[in-house]
This record gives C-alpha cells, structure tokens and sequence, in this order.
C-alpha cells in the first residue's frame, strides 16, 4: 500500500510511535505528529468527539518542508479540524506527553475527574509532580521543551473541563485493555534510560499494570 511519496503519520498517544513504526515500515514513508482531541468509543466502531478542540499537528521527522505534509495539512484544515505548521514536532508531540502522562495516569489511578485533581490538594500535588518528571526526562534526552511547561501545563488543566478523564481512565472503568505502557510505562522507561528519577509516574505504572490486558471475561 505504500508508494514513493506515501506518509504515515502517527496520532497515537506517547512519545514512541514514530520511533516504533520504522520498525516495520521504510523510514521514508513515516512523518511524526500528535492529536489533541477527546473522544470515546461510543459503540463497537463508533467514536464519539467529547470535547470541542481537534487539532492535529505533524510534520517530517527531521522537520524539514516537505510537499505531502502540507496537501495533508489544507486537506484537515478544509475538513474543518485543525492542522498547524509546527517548528518542532518533537517538541509538540513532547509538550503533550507531559500533561496527558499526568491527566492519564492521574485521572485512572486515581478513578477521577480533572475536577477533583484541581479541588484535592493532595491529588493537584501528584499532578504536579508527575509533569514536573515527564518534563524532565523530555529535556535530558534533549527535546527543547519550553522552560515554563510545567506552569503552562498547570494552567491548562486548570482550563480543562472539569468532568474531564483521559481515555485511560475510561477504559479502566470498562474494563477494557489500557495503554499504560506508552504513558506511564514510557515515562518510566524513559526515565531510566535517561538515568533520571521518575518515582510519581513509576508509582501509577504499577498500580495501572495489573489492568492492562482490561477484565478477562470467562466463557
């Protein structure tokens, strides 16, 4: 199915789908991008879009112009969504992993809403602390994130619907399989690559990993 100029952009949630897909896919043919957007499957092949935002940002992996890249962008754009020229995919797709790690591994471990992590203090300090490491390992394995992302980051959360959950914490509920080893499983792998601590995100990596495969249903 791929051509010369065929593009494979990755809109999964994480840090590591672009690196993975080269496993299985010709270098070439793979770009890097990452989508802002809440939805939840409603029925079996139905998604239903939660929230108003849908925004998709991607670009070649080393970032330089690039034809198919911006035929996809007008494409989106004219659709009606959004699709942003970016500087730094890396970075984008980076500036992301550091609030969805904590909304993810926070609002499923936690079995809450965006609401209680702004109204709990204990639970806003474990937020808090699960971006600050996330960020962390972003600028020790040299990704130019902002200097100001963890109070940016905040801030964003604060603004966030206050009923709000990540996907994770959905499937958590229905008993479906997780993707805690591309959130909080990255973060702690990563943060062991990069020698760093990373104790919050290794925290809710363990209490989510034994959900991960969902409910195992007898027949």
């Amino acid at each position: 199915m791929l051509g010369p100029e065929t593009v494979v952009v990755p809109f999964l949630n994480g840090v590591e789908a672009s690196d993975r897909m080269l496993e299985i896919l010709p270098e070439h043919n793979v770009a890097n991008g990452m989508a802002q957007i809440s939805t939840t499957i409603a029925s079996p092949g139905v998604i239903k879009m939660t929230g108003k935002f849908n925004i998709f940002t991607f670009a070649e992996r080393d970032g330089r112009p690039s034809k198919r890249i911006d035929a996809l962008q007008l494409a989106i754009n004219e659709a009606g969504s959004s699709a942003p020229v970016t500087d730094d995919i890396e970075r984008d797709v980076w500036s992301k992993f550091v609030l969805f790690s904590a909304v993810s591994g926070v609002t499923a471990a936690g079995r809450c809403a965006i609401e209680d992590i702004i109204n709990t203090p204990e639970l806003g300090e474990l937020f808090r602390r699960v971006v600050a490491e996330t960020a962390a390992i972003g600028r020790a394995m040299g990704v130019a994130l902002t200097p100001d992302i963890e109070s940016r980051t905040w801030e964003v959360t604060r603004g966030l619907p206050m009923q709000m959950r990540a996907s994770t914490a959905i499937d958590l509920e229905y008993g479906r399989p997780l993707e805690v080893e591309w959130i909080s499983g990255a973060a702690a792998r990563l943060a062991q690559k990069a020698n760093i601590e990373a104790p919050a995100n290794e925290a809710l990596y363990a209490l989510l990993l034994p959900h991960k495969n969902g409910r195992q249903t007898s027949t």
